[in-house]
């Protein structure tokens, strides 16, 4: 059924809202589309990733409870639109840090 309702849908010949990040777009103003983790943002993200893992969890229970963030919870809330309140770029952020694990 889901494949019958693809072939019928009207796609649209293109998308501009916001949602629309286009790679030439990115690359003519970086500074837009990019956010630079000051060492207070790192840290931030470090002790909440910190605590998540202590909690022996898994990724799908994340939370604002189990990943409190105290103050760059606060940025990523003002910086975004509701709709894609999650999905955001930052520059900085040193994932090799937290292994996923085995």
């Amino acid at each position: 059924m889901s494949a019958q309702i693809s072939q019928n849908a009207q796609r649209p010949d293109a998308i501009t809202k916001l949602s629309a990040w286009l790679g030439a777009d990115m690359a003519r103003n970086c500074d837009a589309w990019l956010y630079q983790l000051s060492g207070e943002d790192v840290r931030d993200l470090e002790t909440a990733a910190t605590h998540f893992q202590s909690l022996g969890i898994d990724v799908g229970e994340i939370s604002q409870e189990t990943f409190p963030l105290a103050t760059f919870g606060a940025h990523i809330l003002a910086a975004v639109s509701p709709l894609c309140k999650f999905m955001f770029f930052a520059a900085g952020a040193r994932c090799t840090k937290f292994p996923a694990p085995a």
